[in-house]
């Protein structure tokens, strides 16, 4: 099953599946281009 969580919310152990955010769309001169994930909880070892 698939979660959307904050990036601030990651644990060693969660499974990325796929983060929220373009590459094409990231202004470069910013550090952050993706505030949200999401997360396979099936394939996670602490969720």
């Amino acid at each position: 099953m698939r979660e959307k969580t904050d990036v601030s919310n990651i644990k060693t152990g969660m499974f990325v599946n796929e983060m929220c955010g373009s590459w094409y769309d990231h202004p470069f001169r910013s550090a952050n281009f993706c505030n949200q994930v999401w997360i396979d909880t099936a394939k996670c070892s602490d969720v």
